[in-house]
């Protein structure tokens, strides 16, 4: 399948999904890149959540925002003053799950992979509305993924924070992509995401014994599974009043399509902090070096 057909595919479900969830109670946006083995690359957005191609001291917007004003810029005489008198500046003339409509009346704007150069940022209006000059100048001057994450956040939050804050960003696209090995099953791949919220890091890392085998990952805290061969009963005189005994519940086995996370630990925090680490699965960090 053509990749632009593979995607819009994907977006029109999603579209779907959110509308059969929500049933008109709420909407969202959508950015996304599209990656394949032959490194073949396809971007899209839907509403006014933004794509741009980055690298540093360079940072050009790709995608075009779902609003009113842009929709009348492609009419003749597109006029804006009645969406100014009106307050409508900036309003969605489409997004993700709205009702009254089906997916097949969604307008999806496609980005060629060639203007993907080197690296790409995906940005919720959240992260970009609230101080879009302040935007463009952090991300102009940070030289790495994380810097450009946490700066963004943190602008984003110090001008008001009034909107969800989402931010994506990717040093090379085209690296990330050669860098997936394309031959290995889906079920074996170890998966990392790196999150920022204020000034904290989670680092989420999938479990390598899950990764490798598909199966459960028990916890040191749960229930151990209990013998089921019973020794034999000594005759007891009854007491009053006295309550039965109940058996230690059996673990309940785990859905093998949930995922697991271990902690990636700072190796400076030493031994005795790693091992202590370990027990919640997630590490926070406010680590910057990654």
């Amino acid at each position: 399948m053509p990749m632009k057909a593979l995607l819009s595919a994907a977006i029109r479900a999603s579209d779907d999904s959110v509308r059969s969830l929500l049933h008109g109670r709420g909407t969202t946006t959508l950015s996304i890149i599209l990656g394949s083995a032959q490194g073949q690359i396809v971007g899209a957005n839907v509403g006014d959540s933004r794509i741009f191609s980055w690298r540093s001291g360079e940072l050009t917007q790709l995608s075009i925002d779902d609003t009113l004003e842009n929709e009348l810029r492609q009419l003749p005489a597109g006029d804006m003053s009645a969406l100014r008198a009106r307050g409508l500046m900036g309003s969605l003339s489409q997004a993700i799950g709205e009702a009254g409509r089906t997916a097949n009346d969604l307008k999806i704007n496609f980005i060629d992979g060639d203007r993907f150069s080197k690296g790409a940022i995906l940005a919720s209006d959240g992260a970009w509305k609230e101080a879009p000059d302040g935007f463009k100048a952090v991300l102009s001057h940070a030289e790495l993924a994380s810097d450009a994450m946490r700066r963004v956040i943190a602008l984003a939050t110090w001008a008001g924070g009034t909107d969800n804050i989402s931010l994506i960003a990717i040093d090379d696209v085209r690296k990330l992509i050669r860098s997936v090995d394309w031959n290995d099953p889906v079920e074996s791949r170890r998966g990392r995401a790196t999150v920022w919220h204020g000034d904290t890091k989670l680092v989420l890392m999938e479990s390598s014994e899950r990764a490798m085998s598909g199966g459960p990952l028990h916890n040191e805290g749960q229930a151990k599974p209990v013998d089921t061969h019973e020794a034999p009963k000594r005759p007891s005189k009854p007491r009053k009043n006295q309550q039965a005994r109940k058996k230690p519940p059996q673990p309940k086995e785990e859905d093998s399509r949930q995922l697991a996370f271990d902690v990636k630990a700072d190796e400076r925090q030493g031994k005795e902090q790693h091992q202590a680490a370990i027990k919640p699965k997630v590490e926070i960090s406010t680590d910057r070096d990654d």
